[in-house]
């Protein structure tokens, strides 16, 4: 929450870009639920709660941290067990999360990465601003649909010129797509 109200002002996206280390706190206390209890609590509980707990700050981190490692920490706990938290979908974010990502990576080759020192650095880059995502919504799921609308904004021209949409779709069920070899982090 903290992040959001020091971002309202902000006239560009890429302020989130300087809240790594408060990502990356995140990101390793979900991990860390998620290792204990995971498969646990959903056979437990259920593949269904009413709390929101993990999902909607795993989503929220997805579409706002550019940093390559950091989304695909995300990725990789939004993709290690199937559970709903009322509105949010465990894999329907990781669908969503996986667009915004090859949206915003354009250009970018991770493939070609052979070793640590390089993985380092590429982690160390950011995409490039003018490829970033402001904002993704998700349209509505009519029952037995195949797939779900998601419209991406982005602003190519920086920020006051006229924004982008680009409409797409996402399975709204089925495999998520997989992460890249060369990422080995499990949660």
């Amino acid at each position: 929450m903290q992040i959001s109200i020091f971002i309202c002002l902000a006239s560009g996206e890429s302020a989130f870009d300087r809240f790594q280390a408060e990502f990356q706190k995140v990101i390793e206390l979900v991990a860390e639920n998620v290792r204990k209890c995971g498969q646990e609590l959903c056979t437990s509980i259920g593949h269904f709660q009413f709390d929101m707990g993990i999902i909607p700050a795993l989503h929220f981190i997805g579409t706002k941290c550019r940093w390559l490692l950091l989304r695909r920490k995300v990725l990789a706990i939004l993709g290690s067990c199937y559970w709903r938290e009322g509105l949010f979908d465990s894999y329907r974010s990781y669908r969503c999360i996986f667009r915004v990502m090859e949206a915003e990576e354009v250009g970018m080759n991770p493939g070609l990465i052979s070793n640590a020192a390089e993985l380092e650095e590429f982690a160390s880059y950011l995409p490039p601003e003018p490829l970033q995502v402001y904002a993704v919504t998700l349209g509505p799921v009519p029952l037995y649909e195949a797939e779900q609308q998601l419209t991406l904004l982005l602003k190519p021209n920086r920020v006051f010129n006229a924004p982008v949409y680009f409409k797409t779709t996402i399975p709204a069920s089925g495999k998520s797509p997989p992460l890249e070899p060369w990422f080995t982090w499990s949660p």
